[in-house]
């Protein structure tokens, strides 16, 4: 395959993504997304494949708008990047957020898999201050508890 073909294919993943998130699209997420991932969030917390499709299964997470603004892909090889500003609106724990976030994300190719999301940094822009805390208390005691599980001296930012 050519590395315009890779990258035609990765972007239709990063936008299957995208339509699985905005549908709360579990089974679809679960498959376009490593079992080891590790996602760093606008607030610097670490967040898991179960932590993200769980917030989606309970509700906890719900999109409603997901506007594509800007998406660029590259491939190299089996391992793939995208860069995405997508303007989002939701809930979080049943609050309203609005916000325009850009993601980078790590994708790596598997035969039999297809791509998978291996790694996710996003970044937020709100429209609203009060939309910032919503975000930042998605999963920051969860985090706190697994750190304190492992003694760890790990403090989300």
């Amino acid at each position: 395959m050519s590395d315009a073909a890779d990258s035609d294919n990765l972007l239709a993943a990063e936008r299957a993504l995208h339509a699985a998130q905005l549908a709360s699209d579990v089974p679809t997420l679960d498959r376009l997304i490593d079992d080891d991932v590790l996602y760093v969030g606008p607030d610097g917390s670490i967040a898991t494949k179960h932590d993200d499709l769980e917030a989606i299964r309970s509700g906890r997470q719900v999109l409603t708008r997901l506007e594509e603004r800007d998406l660029r892909a590259r491939t190299i090889g089996s391992t793939g990047l995208t860069w995405s500003l997508l303007g989002i609106e939701g809930s979080v724990n049943g609050q309203p957020v609005a916000a325009t976030v850009r993601y980078t994300r790590a994708w790596a190719h598997e035969k039999n898999a297809g791509w998978r999301v291996v790694a996710a940094h996003a970044t937020v822009r709100f429209r609203d201050r009060s939309d910032q805390g919503r975000w930042s208390r998605r999963f920051p005691a969860r985090s706190r508890r697994r750190a304190a599980a492992a003694g760890s001296e790990q403090v989300d930012a």
